[in-house]
């Protein structure tokens, strides 16, 4: 098995919502290589993440992790890539 790259678009419940504390609860569990925050609409903002991980034959895991954290309405799985 090798390596894969998660690309994630993460939504806040709402502006009020710390994108920095997510991305800080994230990456206390994995490898985030990339992260920023993008204006979405009237004043949200999401963080799009990328996340490398072995390859363990899903993103189950991290998207039940991620859903887990306050403040998180909702994640999308933009690509998942092999390296």
């Amino acid at each position: 098995m090798g390596k894969v790259g998660i690309s994630l678009k993460i939504m806040p419940a709402s502006a009020e919502v710390s994108l920095d504390s997510i991305l800080e609860k994230i990456k206390a569990k994995y490898h985030v290589e990339d992260a920023q925050q993008k204006p979405f609409a009237f004043g949200l903002k999401s963080l799009d993440i990328l996340i490398l991980t072995e390859d363990k034959g899903g993103t189950d895991a991290i998207e039940d992790f991620i859903n887990s954290i306050d403040g998180v309405n909702s994640l999308d799985i933009v690509s998942v890539s092999v390296i």
